[in-house]
Order: C-alpha cells, then sequence, then structure tokens
C-alpha cells in the first residue's frame, strides 16, 4: 500500500515537472505524460520478462494542471491495476493504451487481454481503494469511467476538455 501511495505520488510530480518545465505553466503534454508513466510502470513491473507486449496510440493533447492531474492518477490506477491483476499465470499477454481526443472531449483507453476483471470489481460498491479514485476523479472531470470484458478488460475513461486550446505547446 505504501508503495502503491509513493507511485501515484511519482505521477503527480511528473505533471508538476512538465507544468513548470520550459516556462510552461499551463499545460502538460499529455502524449509525452502518458508514453513516460505507462513505459515506467511496465519497467516497474517487468513485461518484459513476464512476455508482455505494450502498445501504445497517443494523440498529442495539451491539457491544464486542473484536468492533467486528476486525468493522470486515473491512468496511472488503471495501468497498474492491468499490470497488477490481468496477467497472473500467464506466460504471454499485451496491454494496449490509447489517447484520442476529439473537439470536445478525451478517451483514455486501458485494454488487456489477460484474465478479465471481476464483476465485483466493477461494482459501484466495491471498497478497492484504487477503484474508488478512479470513480472519484471520473465526478471531479465530469466525465464517464466504462468497463468491458473484452477478451479481458478494456477500460474507457472519458472527459470534456474545459480549455479548448488543447494544442500541445
Amino acid at each position: 500500500a505504501l508503495e502503491e501511495g509513493q507511485d501515484r505520488l511519482r505521477s503527480v510530480a511528473r505533471i508538476h515537472q512538465q507544468l513548470y518545465a520550459e516556462d510552461n505553466r499551463t499545460h502538460v503534454n499529455m502524449e509525452e505524460f502518458v508514453r513516460e508513466l505507462a513505459e515506467e510502470l511496465a519497467f516497474s513491473y517487468g513485461i518484459r520478462e513476464m512476455g508482455i507486449a505494450m502498445r501504445m496510440e497517443l494523440d498529442a493533447l495539451g491539457l491544464d494542471g486542473d484536468q492533467a492531474v486528476p486525468a493522470g492518477l486515473v491512468l496511472h490506477e488503471l495501468i497498474n491495476n492491468s499490470l497488477k491483476y490481468a496477467f497472473n499465470n500467464q506466460s504471454a499477454g499485451e496491454l494496449y493504451v490509447r489517447l484520442e481526443k476529439d473537439a470536445e472531449q478525451v478517451r483514455l483507453i486501458v485494454q488487456d487481454n489477460g484474465m478479465g476483471i471481476s464483476e465485483e470489481a466493477i461494482n459501484e460498491n466495491n471498497g478497492s481503494y484504487g477503484m474508488r479514485l478512479i470513480r472519484l476523479f471520473a465526478r471531479e472531470l465530469q466525465g464517464d469511467v466504462e468497463f468491458e470484458r473484452i477478451e479481458g478488460t478494456r477500460v474507457t475513461f472519458s472527459f470534456p476538455i474545459r480549455n479548448k486550446s488543447n494544442d500541445v505547446k
């Protein structure tokens, strides 16, 4: 539990580092952030040794800090949960991370072909701290989180873009 808390803090620190780097105090380059976070978590879990491949498709997107921090924490939880639970007793698998945007909305998709999330874990009343965080930040961003059991687990986290000038600076 302490290590997971430290990982969450590192995610927030990375966002703040981007906000204050190069005099960019308004936007976080989410494409860069998502890539770095996914790669760091994959490395810490040793996915190569586990035979797990990671594939990413990331749109260029700049978000203000008020949206980047909760979105980053949700992404951290989704990737962490996938790497932690999906591939138990499997010698191969794939983790897919997608960041996409349109004029109105951001979508973060984390999908794996592991054992699949249980109905109990999806249940709204689940006491899991990570799941409560995901739902809390979805509400904070006036967004939605959808869990699907499709040859593993697919989670789509979407929320409206507040600042419409979301080009990466």
